[in-house]
């Protein structure tokens, strides 16, 4: 999965100037009959939902929404 590469990537990677460099990502999918608004708000949610709950996390909106871990 392309986020998780890019989440852990950064996490291990060496920065110029920089101690610690961390990332979270919000993920969504497209579904039938959504517009592009309905995916990005998806998206927003997702990644404000990741940023919340601390650094270095993947929230999928779908899979978070049907436990209750999205706000």
């Amino acid at each position: 999965m392309l986020a998780v590469a890019l989440r852990d990537a950064i996490a291990h990677g060496t920065f110029q100037e920089i101690d610690t460099v961390a990332a979270s990502f919000g993920m969504s999918r497209f579904m039938e009959n959504d517009t592009l608004r309905m995916l990005l708000w998806r998206d927003e949610i997702s990644l404000y939902t990741a940023k919340f709950k601390g650094c270095k996390k993947l929230i999928n909106y779908f899979i978070n929404r049907y436990r209750g871990n999205l706000f």
